[in-house]
């Protein structure tokens, strides 16, 4: 979505007498001239105090003043001038826009100096920009400027204010580049401008590299200008609607990239500040209530979603003239949330209007758009007939503009397929599938692609892809099984794909010759988007036959060939960073190949209407579906996460209380144990009969508990007994089971040997000096994540762990490792960890500390580990070691421990990309396996199952890691001496990750 326009340039101009004060005046016309001139300074001090309509009231009474005088039309146009700039303020642009017309054809046919030209000239084009009439808008503000650098008496604060939007102009009326040029040219003044000048040139920066497809650079830069303008008061220089659009740009960013508490606090402040402010019907509001929008039906706050959206919507008819393009996008968001809501025929209605304004203004994107929205709702209705055919016209319209295997054409193939497979038109759904995954895969590149991928983006290419594995069940059960199956690995994919992201980043920072590499695609990709902008945007304003459309057509297929080339380079000499940085998938026959007798490979996959179920082994290989859908399983996940997390729902860990053992047994939700049991294994229980360790591809919901607490059996065990717990039929006693990343990584790890041999025991790092009190929260992930110098602080207020220390000291002890070589309290800070020379050579690494989940934001930001955090903070150490730094140690421990994780959302929301990604970070540098945990975990308890899983692997190395973990659990439900032991809040916390 396009950032919120520049506010109006209203620089208001004072009245003074002119030409008529050129010749004498009589007593009478003396007397207007001093009620004009003393009105003109009280409209002023309202208008920049924000009370717009009783400056415009009073600049009228001006003018009506003025007009009392012969000889006098440069006054006139001054207040002609101030009244656009007053009615503007109010929202009413196309009123606004005629005055100001007005007032700039009075002063140039009356000879007004440059100064006032050039402040007519770009109020004007600023309430065109506020229309979206960009290039008449761009025309204007360049002549201001051009105006600007001749003048004698040129002010360097207008000069840049004007060539900021001029470049925002620019880049909106599809020169894109041109508009990066003309910025780029004031950037060097950046550090000797006003704070004010400062401010504005950083929010311009912002928006050219949000539209430059540069999602990350344009945080930045908006950040430094929201930290800049705290500083000061809002001014005619810089004013509230200013200070209100910068913290609108970014929190459309943040919100872009899935970060959605961030943003929605953000839309809230700036919503807050312009009704404080009085600025209430205006396009900047109407934009800020319209992300805001977005963000509460992200969240499912459907009812205040409407709320803000309607004011939206109400505020743009007001504003703008019938039919414009921004009352259409208001039309289609508020029909998205009527759908959502199931409020089907409002929903219809309100997306209808969406589709008739976009396909009045010809924008042939837009329309597809709108039009794929309201076929959602006619398929909503049971109207499938429609809904086809209006898909049909959106994909032709997109064909007919964008090059073959563009993600949006792409995008509307698979939108075609869900629409036949709900018609029960399985056939066509089928070929329609097929078609976007030969396109999809045409442009997987974008799957690793870096930061410029927004996580909604990749959580709608899941949504795209699964379409292929439902048409395969639909149409083609059996020989269909490995297309349903790679195109699983894809949806999956799609969710982890940020953190890859991020390593890819991290690794393109640095030196030598895989970061040359990494960086060369890195740009490429962002080249790549950068130029699909440019066209998408050139598209929607070009005449036909513009012979730019062209060259950049081809620009992007050239880009494309490039970044696949890129790909083949880094597949080809750095297999096992393309392994982690670039989606790959396997054949089922590639899986079974990889098996050996007694295991089994399970891969289930949920979608918003059922699970499908993969099971391999050596010599089978099948696939189920079960009824339960998406939502369902996360209702589920969520009841059975209440009664594991001795906690409750939080995000990273607390500190436990050590009396947290009960006088009896916590309940347990023996129901969703079953009923979870019965979507994911039992339907190919049979195929798993001689299966001993399972291994299992878990994303989405089910990455949210461990398969181990599932029953096979419906067992109540609400009020139960520590005998009852005993003798549930847990799947545990049954399997031991493993995570691994992906069907590829575990592949990939399943060839690997460690690049030299352990030589240290044991590393571990635990209690780190955090300074919270035992009921301290884990501070905003928000917060956490903006990378600035806040975090430190941040990570200083965590709930300390004291129970950590206790529980590695007790291993090293088990391990006969000297306590004065693990990195305790103080000791155990990041740089300690990137530096320690025995966690290079340990065969166990343990991390006893906080594991931050970024569930809401995981878009973009990354999950981490939580250390001290140092009093001087910089970019080796600000206390969170995040997956992208975890990727770049040097390991090659047998097992890397993460002790006090969780992988629930803030919400209770089971989550666990957070989980994957550490995990698979840790395995790209060198580990072979890791027991991670899902929820906080006791002291006793972890020291008890640790110390027995790692040692007992130490002395039976043939037995499967998950094999040493599951004995040591039914040790603890069986044989455990500790309170609660049988509980699986205590037993079943931690989880194996890895092939081996």
């Amino acid at each position: 979505m396009r950032q919120l326009a520049l506010s109006a340039l209203l620089a208001l101009t004072l009245w003074l007498p002119g030409a008529v004060a050129a010749r004498e005046l009589t007593e009478a016309e003396g007397e207007i001239v001093t009620q004009a001139f003393t009105l003109s300074l009280e409209a002023r001090e309202l208008y920049y105090a924000g009370r717009f309509a009783e400056a415009e009231a009073t600049y009228r009474k001006v003018y009506a003043l003025n007009s009392q005088l012969s000889e006098n039309e440069l006054s006139l146009a001054s207040t002609l001038h101030n009244i656009a700039a007053a009615v503007a303020g109010q929202g009413r642009l196309l009123e606004a826009e005629e005055d100001a017309r007005r007032a700039l054809q009075l002063r140039i046919d009356h000879g007004g100096v440059d100064f006032v030209v050039i402040s007519s000239s770009a109020l004007l084009a600023t309430i065109l920009g506020d229309l979206n009439e960009y290039t008449e808008a761009r025309i204007l503000m360049q002549e201001a400027v051009e105006l600007t650098l001749s003048s004698s008496d040129a002010d360097q604060s207008e000069l840049i204010k004007h060539v900021t939007v001029l470049a925002y102009y620019t880049a909106q009326d599809g020169y894109v580049q041109e508009g990066i040029a003309i910025l780029n040219q004031i950037v060097p003044m950046l550090a000797d401008i006003p704070q004010t000048d400062g401010v504005r040139l950083l929010n311009a920066l912002g928006r050219l590299s949000s539209l430059n497809g540069q999602p990350q650079q344009a945080e930045t830069y908006y950040r430094e200008a929201l930290n800049r303008q705290t500083a000061f008061d809002p001014s005619p220089d810089w004013s509230t609607r200013d200070m209100a659009t910068v913290l609108g740009n970014l929190a459309s960013i943040l919100r872009d990239q899935g970060r959605i508490a961030e943003a929605q606090a953000l839309f809230l402040q700036a919503d807050a500040m312009l009704v404080k402010a009085g600025v209430l019907a205006t396009e900047t509001r109407a934009t800020i209530l319209d992300g805001l929008g977005e963000t509460l039906r992200a969240t499912g706050d459907l009812h205040f979603a409407f709320d803000v959206q309607r004011q939206s919507l109400s505020i743009r008819q007001a504003v703008f003239p019938a039919g414009h393009l921004k009352t259409g996008i208001s039309f289609s968001n508020l029909g998205l949330t009527l759908l959502q809501g199931g409020q089907l025929t409002e929903a219809t209605q309100a997306l209808e209007k969406a589709v008739a304004i976009q396909r009045q203004n010809g924008d042939a994107n837009r329309f597809s758009k709108a039009a794929l929205n309201l076929s959602a709702a006619h398929a909503a209705t049971g109207d499938f007939d429609t809904a086809t055919a209006l898909a049909a016209e959106a994909q032709s319209a997109l064909a007919a503009i964008l090059p073959p295997d563009h993600p949006d054409l792409t995008k509307a193939t698979f939108n075609r397929a869900w629409l036949h497979l709900g018609a029960g038109e399985n056939d066509i759904a089928a070929d329609l599938a097929d078609q976007g995954m030969q396109a999809f895969l045409a442009n997987r590149w974008q799957m690793g692609a870096e930061n410029t991928t927004g996580v909604s983006e990749l959580r709608d290419t899941r949504r795209q892809v699964l379409a292929s594995v439902v048409a395969n069940w639909e149409t083609n059960r059996e020989a269909g099984m490995d297309a349903a199956f790679q195109a699983a690995q894809w949806a999956q994919a799609s969710k982890a794909a940020h953190v890859a992201q991020r390593v890819a980043a991290r690794f393109a920072s640095g030196d030598g010759a895989l970061a040359e590499l990494a960086r060369a695609k890195q740009n490429l990709v962002n080249r790549w988007r950068a130029t699909d902008a440019h066209y998408l945007a050139l598209l929607a304003k070009a005449p036909p036959g513009d012979p730019r459309i062209a060259t950049l057509k081809t620009q992007m297929a050239t880009l494309s060939a490039q970044i696949a080339e890129a790909d083949a380079a880094l597949a080809r000499d750095y297999p096992e960073f393309a392994q982690l940085t670039q989606p790959q998938t396997v054949s089922v026959s590639q899986i079974q190949a990889g098996l050996a007798p007694g295991e089994a490979f399970l891969m289930p996959i949920t979608t918003p209407d059922e699970t499908y179920v993969f099971a391999i082994t050596s010599d089978t290989a099948t696939w189920a579906k079960s009824a339960m859908a998406e939502r369902e399983m996360v209702t589920q996940i969520r009841q059975l996460r209440a009664d594991l997390d001795p906690n409750g729902p939080a995000r990273g860990a607390v500190a436990l209380d050590d009396n947290f053992a009960a006088d009896g047994a916590p309940a347990f939700d023996g129901d969703a144990a079953y009923a979870l049991y019965q979507a994911l294994v039992a339907p190919v229980a049979d195929d798993l009969a001689a299966a001993e360790t399972v291994y299992v591809v878990k994303e989405g919901p089910v990455s949210g508990v461990p398969l181990a607490v599932l029953l096979e059996t419906p067992t109540d065990l609400y009020d139960a007994t520590v005998e009852e717990f005993q003798a549930a039929p847990w799947l545990i006693r049954r399997y031991g089971f493993s995570t691994v990343p992906s069907a590829a990584a575990f592949l990939a790890q399943r060839g690997s040997e460690p690049a030299r041999a352990a030589t240290v025991t044991l590393a571990g790092f635990a209690d780190p000096d955090f300074q919270g009190n035992d009921e301290a929260e884990t501070p905003s992930m928000a917060a956490l994540f903006t990378r600035n110098g806040a975090v430190a602080e941040n990570v200083r207020g965590l709930a300390r762990l004291p129970g950590t220390r206790r529980e590695v000291v007790g291993l090293a002890k088990a391990l006969d490792t000297p306590v004065d070589q693990l990195a305790l309290g103080t000791d155990a800070t990041e740089a300690a960890v990137k530096s320690s020379a025995a966690l290079r050579d340990a065969r166990i690494a343990v991390f006893a500390t906080h594991g931050l989940v970024a569930g809401e934001l995981s878009g973009l930001s990354e999950p981490a580990l939580a250390f001290t955090a140092p009093d001087q903070p910089d970019a080796e150490d600000d206390g969170l070691l995040t997956a992208s730094e975890a990727s770049r140690l040097d390991l090659v421990a047998d097992w890397v421990v993460l002790s006090a994780c969780n992988t629930a959302a803030s919400d209770g929301t089971p989550g666990g990309e957070g989980l994957s990604g550490l995990a698979s970070a840790f395995l790209f540098a060198g580990a072979q396996s890791l027991l991670v945990s899902h929820w906080p975990v006791r002291d006793d308890a972890a020291a008890q199952l640790t110390v027995e899983a790692l040692t007992a692997h130490a002395e039976t190395p043939d037995i499967a890691k998950a094999q040493n973990l599951r004995r040591a659990m039914l040790s603890m439900i069986d044989n455990g001496d500790i309170p609660d032991h049988a509980h699986p809040s205590v037993w079943a916390p931690f989880v194996v990750v890895g092939s081996d």
